[in-house]
């Protein structure tokens, strides 16, 4: 599977979230310690852009119970069912389905 890294060797919980997302530096993470993740890796939606979404990026850990959080409005339900949902179940068992915009999606490994 193609990399974004490059020939780069990820080491760190933070070095896998700042490079997954290049040209937009974190403001702040809660910390997700790589041996948590057993080698599962990543899985990178970039550039969601569907309804109130603007252009962003999103790493979420493979293997862990991961909660989308946000107020009201802020695109918690376009990010997850409208975009991430239907273009998982096309890509794994290739549901005909459509799905908001965004630029692509990755699956990353830790090592």
């Amino acid at each position: 599977m193609p990399s974004i890294f490059g020939d780069q060797t990820l080491t760190t919980d933070l070095d896998i979230l700042t490079q997954a997302i290049p040209n937009r530096p974190p403001t702040s993470y809660t910390p997700v310690h790589v041996s948590a993740l057993n080698g599962n890796g990543w899985i990178v939606l970039r550039g969601a852009s569907g309804n109130n979404l603007r252009r962003i990026d999103v790493a979420i850990p493979r293997g862990l119970f991961t909660c989308v959080t946000g107020v009201s409005g802020s695109g918690k339900s376009t990010l997850v069912q409208d975009t991430l949902f239907p273009r998982l179940m096309y890509e794994i068992y290739g549901t005909r389905t459509t799905w908001a915009a965004h630029e692509g999606l990755m699956s990353l490994a830790t090592n």
